[in-house]
């Protein structure tokens, strides 16, 4: 209930792009937060709201409504903590979480449609961070778009080295997380 009171007052969104973000942000609260959203509207101008304006808010609720009925439940990530850490040398740690939230977000309005643009955003993203990126393409382990492929295998974690003459020790010690010998 605190939720729903906390957000009822935020305006309905303008535009498709808008009413995606709006809908990946408050899925959890949808179709409660709309109903309220409307009674509270109607509670405080009532008589006093104007035609046009009514007509606004109906048009703003059906595009939010498309949405949610266009699609239902979010689709499964395109790549996880794991992918993420492996292809932009991050430790875990609450980059990972926000690189990762960043990204549904995008792909929510839009902005990432398959795994080679998930790459290129979240490269994007920690080069605007300042963070350290890892030039080799992501593929097979971290992701759920794989193709099937897999990640090969050295039989371990093991080391790295991103050409900068340093080690980065890979965070993840199974073989379905190891580095591609042919990708060195």
């Amino acid at each position: 209930a605190a939720a729903l009171v906390g957000a009822h007052m935020r305006p309905l969104p303008q535009g498709e792009k808008a009413a995606r973000r709006f809908v990946h942000r408050l899925r959890p609260l949808l179709p409660d937060l709309l109903r309220l959203m409307v009674a509270d509207r109607e509670a405080a101008r009532g008589p006093l709201a104007s035609e046009a304006g009514r007509r606004r808010y109906r048009l703003a609720l059906a595009q939010v409504i498309r949405r949610l009925e266009a699609e239902p439940a979010p689709a499964a990530p395109l790549v996880d903590g794991r992918g993420v850490m492996r292809m932009l040398g991050l430790a875990p740690g609450p980059a990972v979480g926000a690189a990762l939230r960043a990204l549904e977000e995008a792909r929510a309005v839009g902005e990432v449609r398959d795994l080679a643009e998930a790459e290129a955003y979240l490269r994007h993203m920690a080069a605007a961070q300042g963070w350290p990126v890892d030039e080799r393409p992501l593929r097979g382990a971290g992701t759920h778009d794989d193709g099937g492929g897999g990640g090969g295998g050295d039989g371990g974690g093991g080391e790295r080295t991103d050409g900068d003459g340093g080690d980065d020790t890979d965070t993840c010690a199974t073989d379905a997380c190891s580095d591609d010998p042919g990708r060195a």
